[in-house]
Parts: structure tokens; C-alpha cells; sequence
């Protein structure tokens, strides 16, 4: 019952009798009003729908606010009111069906009631629905009255949740206006140079900064070995050889601008590679090459953890839990990434002679690749690597080293290290006296392919002064991607070279791979180069603007930003767009994630249904108030005469066939209405007249057509 009826009701309460009522009025507009009932539920969900198809922010976690969980839990109340006014809809639209079916061929006697048991699955397990819907004749319409009835009930019972789900907004972090309480206009700046300047191919001796080569400003923050002192602290201390084969160090961001940290996450994994007839019959050693040992390194880019730590400073509020993310030209920024593929050889320098090498000088070093049938070190640097090592007194040393015929499958640099002197034991056939005399060298050499990858960049300065990103979290998943898919893993990443001359001056290898590899974490590696050359590579490319002629200044964001590209596409080629997009953590609506979008379709369907059945009621332009409630069935049951269909049914119904007997409402007399079951007046009952009164009792009562 509406609430107009409900007035309507109240105000004839005076009246002593019951008039004469129109059962069936024809009118296409007053048809359609009898379908407001699903304006109100419409309205609700495309208010959700609008909440949250904008990703409305609804309320910031941290503030000091006392009344959330007040409003939360009202929005739980709204969501439970707008369940039932989408119950009632869908009643009404049942209602509509069974009004229109039982005024013509008539509707089963197991179905009447399915109308006001929408909101009740119980009902779809009753003996009545079924046995009416799916035995007798006229079976189709019998199926079509259950399906619509089954897909009615199953929305009903679901948009209460789908209601909930929309209704009350996700904690989560959200994409809010970077330029929200900033007087900045644009999320998007420019670099005054072109990304390829700021993260580039190749490192030479042309951004090599000469103060650099003075042994007190080698090591300083501005300098490609700028990290080296924090790697060496990590390194010495005691709490490095609980890490096991993996670390992950704190690197001071030098800038005057920003005051946050980054890490360098690496870990290292030996693997044994398939025996190859090349790489074997080649190089014979006392080792085995095909055990390698693989080690990763990877950290973000300054100039990109400046850039993003500049913006939250200037426009951040550190009352807000808001988080910062950074990209360039639309990526994600380049992350500095090396991989060291290594292997250890031991030389027996007594017995002088290797499978017919007349020298040590001759013996090419193992040029560990991705392909192990290629690559040799040029053997200019083999000769000078070892006429290093013996004028050094056969002390440690350290070298990188540049492949020969380089292509674009060849590693950025190789590194080689030749370790102490040391008496070893080398074949079990021989006498041990001969043993022990023998002098041993271990040479390592390595690999590094280093490269820009893609790397999400972010910062949350209300939780901590560290750049986060996803790379330095699990390194133990790059390096396992690289290995076992090297061509899937390679294809994002931008490979660079290094030149051997650079390396050697900015990186000094005695001054830094050689105190790595004897520190305290070092010292307990079989294998400690691939360590030290990673992350010493891996910090130098992230510091690389550093060295630039065009100078650090351009990438710290200190003014208005001085272009306003609404599109990339309108980009210079000479500058680098900048966007920083802005998250804060909160309760926001939107339509992220698989249920609150399969909640959005479930409200939508409830909307698609109630738009049909407004089509369809205003198309047939009648309404009737017959059956639309319970009392009303109740009265005119009543008034009908009793049929022999339902003999013997006064004490319960045990029949099935008793559910599928056809129930319609027809013309007992000249002016009152009855139901008929099965066949019962098919020859002395008629149809309902549109337009005419009934409610008289008495044969032949009067008949006033409207």
C-alpha cells in the first residue's frame, strides 16, 4: 500500500460502508505513477553510482575526527533503507505480472502469493512455486512466471549486500588533486633536460667531474662512489652476516632540498649452468666454472627521489597521511638495476704451465655471459691485469675490465679480483708433501649487466624519510625473474655501458671492491665480488646528475613550474615532464576492485528492471488494485464462491496437482468480482469490464461504467 492510499484510507475512515470501486482503470499517465514506487531506490543507487565512478574523497584518516564512526554507521542505516525500498521495487514488478496474468488466463494457484514473498528464499524451496511453475499446461508461461520469480528473488537477497558495499566508502590509499591546498595550477612540471641526459646509455669520461679524482672528494656525496662509506659501514657490521645472502642498505639522499633516505636491496644465489662444449674445452681450471654465483643490486634514482621529496615538502602537510608517487613521461621512473653473474677459478702457480699456455699472461679469463659461448676479456687488459697483480707482490687486486667485440647482448663492465696467495690442495693422486707446497690463487671475475628499469617511486611522509619503492622491497624475485626468464626480464630494462676508463677513476676498484670484499660480510663469502661490484654500480648510476655540466639545481622543483602540458604528446623533446600524483590515506568511494564493481552491476540490474517495467506499464496504460495486498486477497476470497477444484483442501493440501489448478479473477455477478478456479463459470462468468464499479453482493446490483 502506498502512502497516498494510506491518506486516502485514513480520511474515509468515517464512511459506514464500503462504496463501489473501479477494479480496472485505464490511463497510460496514472499508470505511470503507479511505478514511483522505484524512483526513490533509483535515486540512492545513482548517487552511489556517482560517489563512486568519481572516486569521491570521503573522509582523511588521522585527523582528529570524533564523529566517523557516528557517520559510518549511519551510512549502514541509509544502506539497510535503501534495501528495502529496492525490495519493495521488485515486489511490485512480481505484483504487476501476477495482476496482469490472473485478470486473463490466470496465474497457478502455487504462485499467487509469490508477489509478497520476495525478500523470502524459503520460498524457493516451497512444493507450491515449483509444482505451479512447472507442470500443466500452457508450460511456457508457467517457466516464465518461476524464472522471472527465481532472478527477482536472488536480486533481492543480494542488493542489500551491494547496497552495503557502495554505501559505505574503502580504506584504502586514494588519487586526491596534487594541487589541493597548493597554488600550484598543474600536477605536471618540466626538467630542462631531456630524459636521456638525466638517466643515461653509457657512462664515460665526459661526466666524469675531475674533483672527483682528488683522494679527499672521491668519496663525497657528489661523487659516483658517494655511497661507498655507507655500503662499508653496512658491511662491518655485525648484524650483515645474519642476512645471509641478501641485504639491504640505508643510502643518505645529499641534497640540500630534501632530508629522506633511500635503500639499495640486493641479494645473491649460486646456480649451477649446463656444461658447455665452448665455454669448457676453452678454459681449464682447477675450479669449476659452471657454478656461478649471481648477485643483484638495485635503488632508486636520485634525481627521481628528489624530485618527488622536493614536491611533498613544498605542497605535503605533515597532518595528513598523504603519499607521493612520481612519473615521468607518463612511466614509471628508471630505477639503476645491476646484475653480476660470477665465478671463482683457482690458478696453481707452482706448476707454472696450464694445458700449454706459456704464461699466466696468456691464460684468457673466464668472460661470464648471458650466452656462454661467446666473450673473452681484450687481452690488452688481461695483460695488464696480471702485470698489475705481480707488481703488486701477488698482493690482492682489483680491476674492471671491458668485453671484447661488444654488441648489444654484451655486459655493461666485467670486474676481476685476484685474492691472496694461498698453500691449497689440489689433486688427491698427488703426494701431500707436493701438496702442501703447491701456491694457489683464486681469481674471481664477473659480469654486470647493468640498465634503467621501471620502478614504481613513492614516499609517505607522515610515516617515515624513506623513498619507497616495490624493486628494493623483493630483490630475490628480480634476481629470479632475470635468471629464469632473461628475455622476458631484460626487455624492460634499458641497458647501459660502462666504460672501463670511468670506472677505474671513479670507482676505484682497490680503494672499493677490495675493502668490500674483506669486510666482515665480504670475508665470509665464497664469493663477495659480485656483492661489491652491484652495489657500488648500482649507487654511481643513481647518482649520476651529480656529474653533469648541466648541474643538480634543474632538478629540484623550487618555483612554479614553468610549463603546462595537458597532454604528452605536446611535450618538447628536449624536456622531461615531471607529474607527481598525490594519494592520502582515507575512506574515499570508487570503483576499485572486483566486489564494489560487481555491486555497481547488481544495483544497475535492479535499474534496467524497473526502467522495463515502467516501459511495459505505461505501454498497457491499465492499473488495478486487485491482489496488491493480502487482505484484499483475503476479502475477495471470501466472496468467491467455492469451487469443486479445491474440494477436501479446508484442512491442508496434499496434491501437487491441487498447486497447478489456473486461478482468475472474473465477473461472479452483474457487479461483484470473484475468483474462479480451473474451470469452474467458464460459461456463467466473464471478464473484468475496464472502467466499471463492482463491490455489490446482490444479483443484478447496479452497473455504472466510469
Amino acid at each position: 500500500m502506498s502512502f497516498l492510499s494510506f491518506l486516502l484510507l485514513a480520511k474515509n475512515g468515517e464512511q459506514s460502508a464500503e462504496k463501489l470501486k473501479v477494479a480496472v482503470r485505464q490511463g497510460r499517465w496514472k499508470a505511470l505513477q503507479e511505478t514511483g514506487i522505484h524512483i526513490l531506490p533509483i535515486i540512492i543507487t545513482l548517487t552511489l553510482l556517482f560517489l563512486n565512478t568519481y572516486k569521491t574523497y570521503a573522509n582523511l584518516i588521522g585527523s582528529a575526527d570524533a564523529e566517523l564512526n557516528t557517520r559510518l554507521n549511519g551510512l549502514q542505516f541509509v544502506a539497510k533503507v535503501h534495501e528495502i525500498l529496492v525490495g519493495a521495487s521488485l515486489s511490485a514488478m512480481i505484483l504487476s505480472l501476477v495482476q496482469y496474468d490472473i485478470l486473463r488466463q490466470g496465474i497457478p494457484l502455487g504462485g499467487i502469493f509469490i508477489s509478497f514473498r520476495i525478500t523470502d528464499l524459503g520460498s524457493l524451496l516451497s512444493p507450491e512455486l515449483w509444482a505451479a511453475g512447472l507442470f500443466g499446461h500452457d508450460f511456457k508461461r508457467r517457466l516464465l512466471l518461476v524464472a522471472i520469480s527465481l532472478v527477482v528473488m536472488i536480486l533481492a537477497a543480494i542488493c542489500g549486500p551491494a547496497s552495503a558495499i557502495l554505501m559505505l566508502p574503502s580504506l584504502d590509499w586514494w588519487d586526491v588533486p596534487t594541487t589541493k591546498y597548493s597554488s600550484w595550477s598543474t600536477t605536471h612540471f618540466t626538467l630542462n633536460a631531456e630524459k636521456s641526459q638525466v638517466w643515461p646509455k653509457k657512462f664515460d669520461n665526459s661526466s666524469f667531474d675531475t674533483s672527483c679524482g682528488f683522494d679527499t672528494e672521491k668519496l663525497s656525496g657528489n661523487c659516483a662512489a658517494g655511497g661507498f662509506s655507507a655500503i662499508l659501514s653496512w658491511a662491518e657490521r655485525p648484524s650483515s652476516l645474519m642476512s645471509e645472502s641478501s641485504w639491504n642498505i640505508t643510502i643518505a639522499m645529499n641534497s640540500k632540498e630534501v632530508f629522506y633516505d633511500r635503500f639499495i636491496g640486493g641479494t645473491s644465489s649460486t646456480y649451477k649452468t649446463p656444461k658447455t662444449h665452448n665455454f669448457n674445452d676453452t678454459y681449464k681450471w682447477w675450479g669449476d666454472p659452471t657454478v656461478q654465483t649471481w648477485s643483484l643490486s638495485q635503488t632508486i634514482s636520485v634525481p627521481a627521489g628528489s624530485l618527488i621529496t622536493s614536491v611533498a615538502r613544498t605542497i605535503g602537510s605533515h597532518n595528513e597521511t598523504s603519499r607521493f608517487q612520481l612519473l615521468i613521461n607518463g612511466e614509471d621512473p628508471p630505477a639503476p638495476q645491476a646484475i653480476a653473474a660470477c665465478t671463482g677459478i683457482h690458478y696453481n702457480i707452482t706448476k707454472g704451465l696450464i694445458n700449454g699456455y706459456s704464461s699466466l699472461d696468456d691464460v684468457p679469463l673466464p668472460f661470464v655471459r648471458r650466452d656462454m659461448t661467446h666473450g673473452r676479456y681484450r687481452p690488452a687488459q688481461i695483460r695488464q691485469a696480471f702485470e698489475l697483480w705481480n707488481r703488486s707482490g701477488g698482493w690482492p687486486l682489483g680491476m674492471w675490465m671491458q668485453a671484447q667485440n661488444e654488441n648489444s647482448d654484451s655486459p655493461s663492465i666485467g670486474a676481476v679480483m685476484f685474492h691472496g696467495i694461498e698453500k691449497g690442495l689440489e689433486n688427491k693422486n698427488t703426494s701431500a708433501t707436493s701438496r702442501r707446497d703447491w701456491s694457489i690463487l683464486l681469481v674471481s671475475s664477473c659480469s654486470i649487466f647493468a640498465g634503467w628499469k621501471p620502478s614504481e617511486l613513492s614516499i609517505d611522509p607522515t610515516r617515515d624519510r624513506y623513498v619507497h619503492s616495490p624493486s628494493t622491497a623483493n630483490p630475490a624475485r628480480s634476481l629470479d625473474d632475470w635468471i629464469q626468464s632473461p628475455s622476458e626480464s631484460r626487455s624492460p630494462m634499458r641497458m647501459i655501458s660502462i666504460d672501463t676508463e670511468w670506472a677505474n677513476a671513479a670507482l676505484p676498484p682497490n680503494d672499493t671492491i677490495l675493502a668490500l670484499a674483506s669486510s666482515s660480510y665480504g670475508s665470509t663469502k665464497t664469493e663477495p665480488l659480485g656483492m661489491a661490484t652491484t652495489t657500488l654500480i648500482s649507487d654511481a648510476m643513481s647518482r649520476f646528475p651529480y656529474l653533469m655540466n648541466i648541474g643538480f639545481r634543474v632538478l629540484t622543483p623550487t618555483v612554479t613550474p614553468n610549463h603546462n602540458f595537458t597532454l604528452l604528446a605536446n611535450i618538447p623533446n628536449d624536456v622531461t615532464d615531471i607529474q607527481i600524483k598525490r594519494f592520502r590515506y582515507g575512506y574515499s568511494y570508487s570503483l576499485r576492485g572486483y566486489t564494489r564493481r560487481l555491486a555497481a552491476a547488481i544495483l544497475v540490474l535492479h535499474i534496467v528492471l524497473a526502467l522495463i517495467h515502467a516501459t511495459l506499464v505505461f505501454h498497457h496504460g491499465y492499473t488495478t488494485n486487485i491482489l496488491n495486498s493480502l487482505t484484499k486477497i483475503l476479502a475477495l476470497a471470501i466472496n468467491s464462491p467455492p469451487s469443486l477444484a479445491l474440494e477436501n483442501t479446508c484442512a491442508g493440501i496434499g496434491r501437487v496437482d491441487t498447486y497447478k489448478n489456473m486461478v482468475r479473477v472474473r465477473e461472479v455477478s452483474s457487479s461483484h468480482l470473484g475468483l474462479v478456479v480451473g474451470d469452474d463459470g467458464d460459461f456463467f462468468t466473464k471478464r473484468v469490464v475496464v472502467g466499471k464499479d463492482y463491490g455489490n453482493l446482490r444479483k443484478g446490483g447496479d452497473v455504472r461504467p466510469r
